[in-house]
């Protein structure tokens, strides 16, 4: 029994490593052919001068429809396959495409813009409050008797209303406490064309962690309006986000979980000091000009 369950795991962790085979339907070669568009001489599925498919069909209601619904949807194969890896397989996804393995995933920054997207869209009809925060400016002023600081407090609000932005800042913030702490570590696996990530490298990791985080976000902010699951979201959203990030480190280095565990929290606590010395920076500036005024 115990041995069954091993292989088992084993098994499913090679599925994790491998991923899932990619289906690519490809239009049918044809025998010598005239390309339409620069009248290229071939015989194949795409002209190898400017790469137009062989067969172009007469545009009617039907390829006009088409077309739209490829307008919008240009990609999303790529994408979903992308999001279904992530939830996944999230540290091989970066490992993949850290190697090389690019076309078959959707690009981290473009994946993470079309995630905030969807999500605003979502937000407007299930909770719009998601979308912006409040400052009370009329609290503000009788606990806060600088301008300057309320200016900051109000830019500091936008910033981080702005959910690209704010994922963006927190990969800059957490890619050098990340690339410390994990300088030293290899690659956990033979033939890696990496040994060691470098600082590109960790930033890049840390957009796939915000796109995993912001899918989750997509399911928290539905279970938020069950009754039954409002609070235990609350009390544990920050943790499964934490939880991904360890898996992502996990499997992207092929550590333990403890060592896993260990080393990507401290990296962590160490970008959360960091966070706080740079708004502490941050206030001081805004704070300095009143008192320079």
């Amino acid at each position: 029994m115990i041995k069954k369950i091993h292989n088992t795991v084993s098994k499913l962790r090679e599925r994790q490593r491998e991923g899932f085979p990619i289906e690519k339907h490809l239009p049918k070669g044809q025998v010598d052919v005239e390309c339409k568009n620069c009248g290229e001489q071939f015989s194949g599925a795409f002209c190898p001068k400017c790469g137009q498919p062989a067969s172009i069909k007469r545009i009617n209601v039907r390829e006009s429809i088409s077309n739209v619904i490829a307008g919008f949807l240009a990609g999303d194969d790529i994408f979903f396959r992308t999001c279904r890896d992530l939830l996944w397989r999230p540290g091989y996804v970066v490992y993949d495409y850290l190697t090389g393995k690019r076309t078959r995933y959707f690009k981290p920054i473009h994946m993470l813009v079309r995630l905030v997207a969807i999500f605003v869209l979502i937000s407007l009809f299930v909770d719009s409050s998601e979308l912006i925060g409040h400052i009370d400016d009329d609290f503000l002023m009788e606990k806060v008797h600088s301008p300057s600081l309320i200016s900051a407090l109000h830019l500091l609000a936008t910033l981080l209303n702005n959910k690209v932005i704010s994922a963006l800042l927190l990969a800059f913030v957490l890619v050098v406490p990340f690339w410390l702490i994990f300088r030293r570590h290899r690659i956990g696996r033979e033939g890696s064309p990496i040994e060691r990530l470098n600082l590109a490298e960790h930033f890049y990791t840390l957009i796939y962690y915000n796109c995993v985080s912001m899918i989750l976000s997509f399911v928290f902010l539905l279970l938020g309006k069950i009754g039954f699951f409002a609070s235990a979201v609350s009390d544990y959203a920050p943790l499964c986000k934490l939880f991904v990030m360890i898996w992502i480190y996990k499997q992207l280095y092929e550590m333990k979980w403890w060592r896993s565990i260990l080393t990507t929290t401290l990296a962590f606590i160490l970008g959360l000091a960091l966070l706080a010395v740079i708004i502490i920076i941050f206030f001081g500036i805004f704070y300095g000009i009143d008192a320079v005024k």
